[in-house]
Order: C-alpha cells, then structure tokens, then sequence
C-alpha cells in the first residue's frame, strides 16, 4: 500500500502538483495540519491509505480518486460519501475510480463499477 501511494505521488508531481501523502506513519500533527488545509482548499491534493479511513470529516472535498484495493459496498459509500457532503457552496463532487494495474487492484475496480451500474451512478 505505502509502495503504491508513492507512486501515485510521483505521477502527481510529474503532473505539477504538490501533494501530501498521509500514511500510518504520519503523525498526529500532520494529519491534523493537512486535514485543516484541505478544508480551507489551500492545498488540493492529498494521497491518503487507510490512515484516513475512518474519522476524517473534510466538508469541502469536492472530489475523490479511489486508486486502491477494496470491493466492499458498504466502504465504497463511505469513500464517495466524504466527497459527498453538502455545503452552502457545494452541492456535487466528481468520483473518478482508477483502474490500475495489478491483479487485485483491477479485480477490484472492476467489482465496484459492477456496484455503481447496480446502483445507477453511472
């Protein structure tokens, strides 16, 4: 998990951004300083693993890359849910699913593209 969030840091910055990776290792402080920032909008990027899996509430997210494992539809409406909160100014988020390549990763969109066609978010 951490090898692959390094490289979706890489292919981020050879993109122009400057993102944050949040990982088990991150410490309180920092969590807490980029959670801050995201929700001010004053950074735009952060690749979290399942550091941020639970008890992280950033109401201005306005969208969500999910770019790891995982086929749950409950944690799937979880995910989408973060991006999904309303605001006075936001009353849509965009949810982009990456395709990426290994065996379980892919297996794994692939489930939940199933979910969103059974649900009609397609």
């Amino acid at each position: 998990m951490i090898n692959h969030g390094e490289r979706l840091m890489e292919i981020a910055q050879l993109m122009g951004t400057n993102p944050i990776f949040i990982r088990g290792a991150s410490d309180s402080e920092l969590r807490e300083e980029t959670r801050q920032a995201l929700n001010k909008k004053e950074i735009k990027l952060v690749i979290a693993t399942t550091a941020w899996k639970e008890g992280i509430n950033i109401r201005s997210l306005d969208c969500i890359l999910i770019a790891g494992g995982g086929k749950s539809e409950i944690a799937l409406i979880q995910h989408i849910g973060r991006g999904l909160r309303r605001t006075k100014t936001k009353k849509t988020a965009t949810i982009i699913d990456l395709l990426d390549q290994g065996k379980y990763l892919s297996e794994h969109c692939v489930a939940r593209i199933k979910i969103y066609a059974e649900k009609s978010w397609l």
